[in-house]
C-alpha cells in the first residue's frame, strides 16, 4: 500500500578511483553488472561550455557543465551534465558508457520496466520531489534527479524530477537515453535515437 514504510536496504558498495583526477566513485554490483553508484564528474574531457550560443551551436557535442553552472551547489551531489560526444568517451579506463542492451539487462534484472525505476532511485525526498513514486533504492544504484541542460534554449530544468542517463547508440545527431522520474517507478530505455546530442544529461559508467 502507498502508506506502507519504504524498506531500508543495506548495500555492499565497492569503490573505483579515476586515475585521471583521483576522484573516488562508489560502485555497486547489480546482477551480473557493476555500475558506478554516482554520476560521473570528470572535467578533463570535452569543453566546459557556460554560454548558450556555445552550447546550442556545438556540432561535435563536446560540451559539459554543472547544473546552472553552479559547481559549488550541485557538483558534489549530481555530477556533470554532458553532451553526448564527450559522454561517449568520458568514462575512465575499464569502464564505458552503457549501450541499450546493457540498460535492458539492468532493467530486466530489477523486475522489468514497471518496477526497475523505483529500485534504482534514491529513496525519500532529500533530492527527489514528491511523490518519488516507488523509490526504494533496492539496487544500490542511487539514481539522483540531476535534471538536464536544454538543447534549444538557455535553461536548465527538471532537477528534482528527472534523471536522464546517456546510452551508447547514436546516429548523426541523436542518441538513446535511460530515464527515471519522480512520479513513477518506470525505467524508460529509448528504443530509438531520439535525444538530441546537444542535450546535457548525466553519465553512469558500467564496468567493462
Amino acid at each position: 500500500k502507498k502508506d506502507d514504510p519504504v524498506p531500508i536496504f543495506e548495500h555492499d558498495f565497492g569503490s573505483s578511483t579515476d586515475s585521471r583526477d583521483g576522484h573516488v566513485y562508489k560502485t555497486i554490483e547489480i546482477g551480473t553488472q557493476t555500475w558506478f553508484a554516482e554520476n560521473l564528474a570528470y572535467e578533463g574531457a570535452g569543453n566546459n561550455i557556460t554560454d548558450f550560443d556555445g552550447w546550442f551551436l556545438s556540432t561535435t557535442y563536446e560540451g559539459w557543465c554543472y547544473y546552472s553552472n553552479d559547481k559549488a551547489t550541485y557538483g558534489s551531489t549530481y555530477g556533470i551534465l554532458y553532451q553526448w560526444g564527450v559522454a561517449s568517451r568520458a568514462c575512465p579506463e575499464g569502464w564505458h558508457l552503457p549501450n541499450r542492451s546493457e540498460w535492458i539487462i539492468l532493467r530486466d534484472s530489477l523486475g522489468g520496466k514497471y518496477e526497475a525505476g523505483g529500485k534504482l532511485k534514491e529513496a525519500g525526498t532529500a533530492h527527489w520531489h514528491d511523490p518519488n513514486e516507488g523509490a526504494s533504492n533496492e539496487s544500490g544504484f542511487t539514481a539522483l534527479p540531476a535534471g538536464m541542460k536544454g538543447a534549444q534554449s538557455p535553461y536548465y530544468g527538471a532537477i528534482g524530477d528527472y534523471a536522464h542517463f546517456w546510452g551508447a547508440e547514436n546516429d548523426s545527431a541523436f542518441a538513446i537515453d535511460a530515464t527515471v522520474a519522480s512520479w513513477t517507478d518506470i525505467l524508460w530505455v529509448s528504443e530509438f535515437t531520439s535525444n538530441h546530442k546537444t542535450l546535457g544529461y548525466s553519465v553512469r559508467c558500467l564496468k567493462d
